[in-house]
């Protein structure tokens, strides 16, 4: 009972961070193209719904091996779980610096630096 709970929660989440970017991008697309809002979009859409689903369908594995992943498979969909977090990583980077310091050289050098940190962290792991 307290694993299909679990899996009600986990599931909702997932759907409710695809529903808030696809809004968020549909938004950005009638508004400003490049706003704060399709940045936000990019972290729930990216980050908390891709990475995440991603990474629920290697760790589930965890909880019942008879789903669990080849070796292989898994590293791989793990790897690419990596990258999609930072493209969800970089955007709420974006949308902090547009949103709140749009002006600010040394937000936008922190930006730079935070997503070239992010993506080399993920080139080394």
């Amino acid at each position: 009972m307290l694993a299909l709970i679990s899996a009600s929660v986990t599931l909702a989440n997932l759907l409710l961070s695809l529903a808030i970017g696809i809004r968020l991008f549909r938004l950005a697309w009638r508004e400003s193209g490049f706003g704060p809002e399709f940045w936000l979009g990019t972290f729930f859409f990216f980050a908390a719904f891709l990475g995440a689903g991603l990474n629920i369908s290697v760790y589930v594995g965890m909880a019942d091996p008879s789903l669990a992943l080849s070796p292989l498979h898994g590293s791989l969909v793990l790897a690419a779980s990596t990258f999609i977090y930072c493209i969800g990583t970089v955007g709420i980077l974006i949308f902090n610096w547009v949103t709140f310091r749009p002006d600010s050289p040394r937000a936008r050098n922190t930006v730079i630096a935070g997503s070239v940190l992010v993506i080399g962290a993920a080139c080394a792991q």
